[in-house]
């Protein structure tokens, strides 16, 4: 049922009639890893990470009122899992914008505090920063059924909030995700912040949490970065977890950097991760990178080291 879905989706997208009648952009990333594990886990996988396909378009109304809209696809690359997760949808939403008011969109879509980070380099990769700060997946997560609201900029400042529905809930609550942020954001400097509540979710080792997270990211003149974020949380069973990070990208040409990050995560016992890459940067944000991740999970027992040899392209 899903391939079918996808080829009508894929006709859709190609057909001129459509391409004609509504002004639309198509994108996709494509990436793919080869991944060389060592310590307690040993193994050498190809990896997808996050490929995907997507449309999105926007449309002016009467009354100065502007109609956005996005669907997007998430596929792997290297293994169909006989099926199971082979495509997955990522954001996918209809929305309306005023000048004045803001925008507002409903459908699926990451919460506000999600997108309240600014200090990601490692996007998609062994490295991400969910190894340590956002693990908790009720507090880094794509939700279904949402409503998000984002304000019109005040100045270098922009509100953004957002709740998910939760459907058919015996106990009555109307949602299982709330959500709110703010950034301040100006060429070099950017600021987030945010506050999430959790109600209930899928997985039952994280119903009922809320937590705080603040991201601090600054861009040199000459291209270097640097990036600091603190996320503390806490669970309706009284147990909490806190992290920071620190990462940075030195520019060394036009076409190469170095990129690093170090992060901790404190539960019951500490998590640490670390990470340095070497980029070669192909333009229009595609790259092909080598990356050595380190991450030592005290939780679970687990010390794995790994080298990731990465392809991303983006189009």
């Amino acid at each position: 049922m899903k391939n079918i879905a996808v080829l009508v989706l894929g006709s859709i997208l190609v057909s001129p009639t459509v391409m004609a009648a509504s002004p639309m952009e198509f994108y996709g990333i494509a990436h793919i890893s080869i991944d060389s594990l060592s310590g307690t886990t040993k193994d050498l996988q190809v990896k997808s990470r996050s490929s995907r396909l997507g449309m999105k378009g926007e449309k002016t109304f009467k009354g100065d009122l502007q109609g956005f809209y996005k669907f997007e696809i998430q596929y792997d690359m290297a293994d169909d899992n006989n099926g199971d997760d082979f495509i997955k949808s990522r954001n996918m939403y209809v929305g309306i914008k005023d000048k004045d008011l803001g925008s507002l969109l409903i459908g699926r879509h990451d919460t506000a505090m999600k997108k309240a980070i600014g200090i990601k380099i490692f996007s998609d990769t062994v490295a991400e920063m969910t190894s340590v700060m956002g693990k908790d997946v009720g507090l880094y997560t794509r939700a279904n059924n949402s409503i998000f609201y984002k304000s019109k900029k005040f100045g270098q400042i922009q509100v953004m909030a957002s709740v998910s529905t939760l459907e058919g809930d015996a106990a009555n609550k109307a949602f299982d995700v709330q959500s709110i942020a703010a950034t301040y954001k100006t060429k070099k400097l950017y600021v987030g912040l945010a506050h999430e509540t959790v109600t209930d979710f899928v997985a039952p080792a994280i119903q009922g949490q809320e937590g705080s997270r603040l991201t601090v990211g600054y861009t040199f003149d000459s291209g270097n970065k640097v990036g600091v974020g603190y996320e503390s949380g806490k669970y309706d069973t009284g147990a909490d977890h806190k992290a920071y990070i620190i990462n940075g990208v030195m520019k060394l040409s036009e076409m190469y950097k170095l990129k690093a990050s170090y992060g901790q995560r404190t539960a019951a016992k500490d998590e640490t991760a670390y990470a340095i890459a070497f980029v070669r940067d192909l333009g229009d944000k595609s790259e092909l990178y080598a990356i050595f991740h380190s991450d030592n999970d005290e939780n679970d027992s687990t010390d794995v080291q790994t080298l990731s040899l990465g392809m991303k392209y983006v189009f």
